[in-house]
């Protein structure tokens, strides 16, 4: 949450507020935390 609120959060490049949080996350999407760790969701 701490990140989230300083914008180190990003998904597919677009940076997550606090009220996109409850987001479905779809096959293939990209989530950026901090600028080195890069988590791809694959179903």
């Amino acid at each position: 949450m701490r990140l989230i609120k300083q914008n180190g959060v990003s998904l597919n490049g677009e940076k997550i507020t606090v009220d996109d949080t409850d987001q479905i996350l779809m096959n293939g999407e990209v989530l950026q935390i901090g600028k080195k760790r890069f988590i791809r969701f694959i179903k």
